[in-house]
C-alpha cells in the first residue's frame, strides 16, 4: 500500500461513527440489500443536494444554504458518515448567522468528505453481503 493509498484508506476510517454504523445495521437487522438501498439513497440525494448547495451559496441565499445543509447533516448522521455531518454542520452554523460569505472553501471540504464517505460506506456495505 502506497503512503497515499494508506493516508485514503485511514480517512475512509475515520470518516465513519462506529456507533451510528451499528446502529444502521442494527436496525435493518444485518440486511446487506436493505443498507445498501439506504446508503446508495442518501448518498444520491447528498450528491443532489451539494449540487443544490453551490447554488445557494453563490446566489447567497443563506436560508437554502442552511436549510440543505441542515438535510445533509441529518441523513449523514443516520448513516454513520460522520465527516460529512461535521462538514455539513459547519455550513449550517455559518448560514444560520445570515452569511453565505466565505462558505465554497467549506462546501469543498463537505464535498471530499462525502467521496471518501461514500468509499468508506461502500466498503462497509460489500462487507454486509
Amino acid at each position: 500500500m502506497t503512503a497515499i493509498n494508506l493516508l485514503e484508506h485511514t480517512d475512509s476510517i475515520n470518516c465513519l461513527d462506529e456507533d451510528s454504523w451499528s446502529e444502521l445495521v442494527t436496525t435493518t437487522d444485518g440486511d446487506a440489500a436493505l443498507v445498501g438501498e439506504i446508503v446508495e439513497d442518501f448518498l444520491s440525494s447528498a450528491d443532489r443536494q451539494i449540487r443544490e448547495l453551490a447554488g445557494a451559496i453563490a446566489r447567497r441565499d443563506s436560508d437554502v444554504t442552511r436549510r440543505l445543509a441542515h438535510t445533509i447533516k441529518g441523513g449523514a448522521s443516520t448513516i454513520g458518515a460522520a465527516s460529512v455531518a461535521t462538514a455539513a454542520a459547519e455550513i449550517e452554523h455559518a448560514a444560520r448567522a445570515g452569511s453565505t460569505a466565505g462558505l465554497e472553501p467549506k462546501l469543498q471540504v463537505l464535498d471530499s468528505s462525502l467521496s471518501v464517505a461514500r468509499r468508506a460506506l461502500t466498503a462497509r456495505v460489500r462487507a454486509l453481503a
